[in-house]
């Protein structure tokens, strides 16, 4: 048995997803937008085959086995859509997370060689005091010196030689 054109059309969501046929953005009102996409599909049998990621946004109907019968293999789609979402969810996530890593491995490499640059202990603390919170986008960055010039007593840590 072969349904209409009517009835592959987008219904409006009422009682057991029925009711009048959605109008939709770019294909015209009711009936003969839904006509357009249905002569497409007939036309382009492979097109879903071609873009499966329609197929999770799609609202396809369940199978109806009579009363009293549970259609599992409904609820296992429903289930995989959802760890879909969520692996795809945590895989941007991870994606992110590896870019901010880049973002910052870079800034210190930079400021590494800002540092290594330096001609004299002047600019040292110069590129240490501007330039670091710059670079590695800081809001306060901090150098101690201590004086050298007269040796510092050994200190001695209980149990350390």
């Amino acid at each position: 048995m072969t349904r209409s054109q009517s009835d592959a059309a987008p219904r409006a969501k009422g009682p057991k997803g029925r009711g009048k046929p959605r109008a939709e953005p770019g294909l015209g009102e009711g009936a003969a937008g839904a006509a357009q996409v249905v002569r497409y599909l007939r036309e382009h049998p492979d097109f879903l085959c071609d873009h499966p990621e329609l197929l999770s946004v799609l609202d396809l109907p369940g199978r109806s086995n009579g009363a009293g019968v549970i259609d599992f293999q409904q609820v296992m789609v429903e289930r995989l859509r959802g760890e879909v979402a969520e692996i795809t969810r945590l895989r941007d996530e991870l994606v992110q997370t590896g870019r901010n890593n880049l973002q910052a491995q870079s800034r210190v490499h930079q400021a590494t060689l800002a540092l290594m640059r330096a001609g004299s202990f002047e600019q040292l603390i110069e590129i240490v005091t501007v330039d670091l919170a710059v670079m590695l986008d800081l809001d306060v960055v901090t150098l101690a010196v201590e004086r050298t010039d007269h040796e510092l007593p050994p200190v001695r840590v209980g149990g350390l030689c």
